[in-house]
């Protein structure tokens, strides 16, 4: 992510101008006079010049990027460019790869820098963090070090309103060498689970050896019994997180510094019995149940196992799943008792389930979906004007259930309203869910009042069992929307920038996505709209990318609100703020 600190309202109209497309990128390269030229150098109290630096340069001008390596001072240069708008990043191994303006270690992109016709830019500095680094050794169930095991680092950070364990930049997996030793290096700060599995695995359908197994054989070779089935638990190497747990919500997160080591995150990694799924599906009294969408999520790993449509009872309602490691497991989908229904996504499957399992070390576990009728959301669309004509032929209507562990979700269809306003979902599953209009051109959500609670601003929860009778939903075709032109400081249009918009109350950050715009892409021309928004006061900032899910982070828009203007939008206002990036 990148910010521009002091962004500022171009004071040279009031109005958005419209500009010319910028033309296209040439296929081969415009030589020029100008020049980019710095140095790279360690980021910390001394700040000393890193040699051998790989220092990458795109841009405008250039049908691909150019790269050059540091002197023994630090130094790079990029010569004969023409004048446009660069991006620079550099990286060495043990360091934290540096995109030139970000202010997030590891993470871009770069801030473009504005090149005119023969000017020489020697300034640059890039700063290069050196990385964090974990070692440690992977342990079998002996204490004897495992070799050829896989070991990897998940960060733990906000997304989508919730903690979860995602792959930091420049993610890899290591092997652990002959004496079960890891190391991985250059980690940009942070909070990290550590991860490994693997080594040498048992194939498919091996079985341990246990003294019992040894006593059994000897005894049936000794009476005579060639034919005798004897054979042991079937096993195969398990997952752990540091220091040794199977369940990653158990893991003990290891925080790291700039720089710092961290020896001896030793993980043990057992060689676990794996057990068969015997699983039978039902309906509320007890009947088979078979024409379904169901899915299986690890909860353990927080990962989805398998998606939806991957477990297939039989006509008796009954299914088997081999091989599954120990762990916390959900089944959750929905079904039907109509053999004329497809199992589609698309379908209307009036019954769910969501039933957890948990898998432990035994030769099989039995497990009972059963499926229970939804509740029903039902309720009415109206204009926020009684003169308005409204046209409910195209509009369609979605309840999307809220973020869930893996994604383990099956949602429901899109259902259109009756042509006096009324709609009505069925089998509608226990949950959180956010209301959505599709078709609806020039229409969009103002309200949608359950309760005398406004869904639209915080999720729309449904209890087993009990219906939604009364949801009253206001449509308007006057939101409230922002529109500009985004230049450089040498007043060209900046089409690589984006517009973020989000709410300066703090409570609709992780609740109220209709007060988060998103990534919203400035034009060839420098022109951006954003539309759709509910009256109050917001937050608008440019930058040059962001990956949407952070938009729910609150430290990410803390920091964004940092370099941001505060616009105040009224009821249906259009409002048009002109901005430049400073130099």
């Amino acid at each position: 992510m990148c910010l521009w600190c002091g962004l500022a309202v171009d004071p040279s109209s009031a109005q958005a101008q419209a500009r010319p497309p910028r033309d296209a990128a040439a296929v081969e390269r415009n030589v020029g006079t100008a020049l980019i030229a710095g140095i790279v150098q360690a980021v910390g109290q001394d700040a000393r010049p890193v040699r051998r630096a790989l220092v990458t340069l795109a841009g405008s001008g250039l049908p691909h990027s150019l790269q050059a390596v540091t002197d023994d001072a630090g130094r790079f240069a990029f010569p004969e460019l023409s004048a446009g708008r660069y991006t620079l990043t550099a990286e060495k191994p043990a360091y934290v790869k540096s995109y030139y303006g970000s202010r997030r270690a590891g993470r871009g992109p770069a801030t473009p820098v504005a090149l005119g016709d023969g000017q020489p830019l020697t300034g640059i500095v890039i700063g290069l963090l050196r990385g964090a680094a974990i070692e440690g050794t992977v342990l079998d169930d002996n204490g004897v070090p495992l070799s050829s095991a896989q070991v990897t680092v998940l960060q733990s950070v906000m997304a989508n309103g919730e903690r979860r364990l995602v792959n930091p930049p420049g993610a890899r997996w290591v092997t652990t060498d002959d004496r079960g030793r890891y190391r991985i290096y250059g980690l940009p700060p942070g909070d990290y689970a550590v991860r490994a599995s693997g080594g040498p695995i048992p194939g498919s359908g091996a079985r341990l050896t246990t003294p019992a197994v040894v006593s059994a054989a000897v005894g049936a070779s000794q009476e005579g019994r060639p034919d005798a089935e004897i054979k042991g638990p079937a096993v195969a190497r398990g997952t752990a997180y540091f220091p040794g747990v199977s369940d990653a919500a158990a893991a003990e997160l290891v925080t790291l510094g700039p720089a710092e080591e961290r020896p001896s995150i030793d993980i043990t990694v057992r060689l676990v019995r794996v057990s068969r799924i015997n699983g039978l599906a039902v309906d509320g009294g007890g009947q088979p149940l078979w024409n379904m969408l169901v899915g299986l999520a690890n909860l353990s790993t927080t990962s989805m196992w398998s998606s939806p449509g991957a477990v297939r009872p039989g006509r008796d309602g009954r299914f088997t799943l081999p091989s599954m490691r120990p762990g916390r497991y959900l089944f959750f989908g929905r079904a039907t008792a109509s053999a004329d229904t497809p199992a589609t996504p698309a379908s209307q499957l009036p019954l769910w389930t969501e039933t957890e399992v948990v898998v432990n070390e035994e030769e099989s576990v039995d497990v009972v979906l059963q499926f229970l009728p939804g509740a029903g959301v039902s309720g009415r669309i109206s204009a926020d004007r009684a003169d308005a004509p409204l046209d409910l032929s195209k509009m369609r209507l979605t309840l999307r259930p809220g973020p869930t562990i893996a994604g383990a979700a099956v949602g429901l269809p899109p259902i259109s309203p009756q042509a006096d306003g009324t709609f009505a979902f069925a089998g509608v599953a226990p949950g959180k869910y956010r209301l959505t209009l599709a078709g609806g051109d020039p229409w969009v959500l103002r309200s949608a009042m359950a309760e005398g609670r406004d869904v639209l601003d915080e999720p729309l929860e449904v209890q087993p069992g009990r219906n939604v009778p009364d949801l009253k939903v206001t449509l308007t075709d006057r939101p409230a929307g922002i529109s500009g032109t985004l230049v450089d400081a040498l007043g060209r249009p900046a089409p690589e920038y984006a517009i973020v918009v989000f709410s300066t109350d703090r409570a609709h950050w992780t609740t109220a996505p209709r007060r988060i715009s998103g990534v919203v892409k400035v034009g060839t021309d420098g022109a951006f709209t954003v539309r759709g928004l509910p009256p109050g006061e917001y937050y608008l900032t440019a930058l040059t990318d962001l990956d949407p899910s952070q938009l729910t982070d609150p430290t990410v828009l803390d920091q964004l609100a940092t370099t941001s203007l505060r616009i105040v939008l009224g009821e249906g206002e259009r409002k048009v703020q002109n901005l430049k990036l400073p130099q």
